[in-house]
């Protein structure tokens, strides 16, 4: 899992809707999406995992339904750093006959989230400017997927002034649209709360990511990995401000979900005593001044 992961702010499963393209009234993937979407909020992901992999060698799933289901599970892939395998199932996806347009949207929510994972800065601008280009009505929460993503973009390349327009309406779309999901609210936080670490506003940063913890919590559960690495991003805002102890203790937090889910020796927990090395170090700093 990479550092300050965030779920897709797209329209998808996980987030508690059910993906562009999938039929409600087909009871055996809706069923399959309800049960993996339920096992990812609790964080077992293998559970998830185990769930649309059954769905999809199910010969009953075929055409809109079998793309979403590659969809759901190349997202989980993708959130667990499984690049090659996520990969795989969205170019598999995005190649299958009669492709619809919200099944396209899909598709190309994914595949831009992961460019960006991958640092493909330009290439995922490319794609979420297709996705709005495709579909979305002005102040849609697509239209505030679209903004939140091409924020990200120019955020993580180092371009703030185009960024934060971009962040900033992403979120008012979300917090202004009533059947946006508190978790598409907490990741435009997030997304907000690491713009403003950039620009060193740290006292608006920790007021970002908090909200976004509780909405987390509230729509996951306080044992889930996606509240561990907001966890892990406000250690990094109070180590800048100073306060070394409270970041040792979102630190710890942090260490024990996903010790928890992934094990004592896995790469997330790495991650975190890494992140702890980093606020020992700032804390000298602050100490040698």
């Amino acid at each position: 899992m990479s550092a300050f992961r965030v779920l897709v702010a797209g329209v998808c499963l996980f987030l508690g809707l059910l993906p562009l393209g999938l039929q409600a009234a087909e009871s055996d993937a809706v069923s399959s999406f309800v049960l993996a979407a339920k096992d990812r909020r609790l964080g077992d992901y293998q559970g998830a995992e185990r769930v649309l992999r059954a769905a999809l060698a199910s010969q009953a799933n075929s055409g809109g339904n079998r793309v979403a289901l590659m969809v759901g599970l190349a997202d989980l892939l993708r959130e667990e750093a499984r690049m090659n395998e996520a990969s795989a199932l969205l170019y598999e996806a995005g190649k299958m006959d009669d492709l619809s347009a919200a099944g396209r949207i899909n598709v190309l929510l994914e595949r831009a989230q992961m460019d960006l994972d991958l640092r493909l800065w330009a290439e995922s601008r490319r794609v979420w400017n297709e996705i709005g280009e495709i579909g979305g009505s002005e102040g849609s929460p697509l239209e505030a997927a679209v903004d939140g993503g091409l924020g990200e973009s120019w955020m993580a390349e180092g371009n703030l002034a185009r960024a934060e327009p971009l962040l900033r309406r992403s979120l008012q779309l979300y917090r202004s649209d009533p059947g946006s999901s508190p978790l598409h609210i907490a990741t435009a936080l997030a997304s907000m709360a690491r713009l403003y670490l950039r620009e060193d506003k740290l006292a608006l940063a920790d007021e970002a990511v908090t909200e976004a913890i509780a909405k987390d919590e509230a729509g996951l559960n306080a044992g889930h990995p996606q509240v561990a690495v907001l966890r892990e991003l406000r250690s990094v805002i109070l180590s800048r401000h100073g306060d070394t102890q409270e970041a040792r203790d979102e630190l710890e937090r942090a260490r024990v979900i996903m010790a928890n889910h992934f094990g004592p020796e896995s790469v997330a927990v790495a991650v975190v005593h890494a992140r702890l090395g980093d606020v020992e170090i700032r804390a000298q700093s602050f100490r040698e001044k």
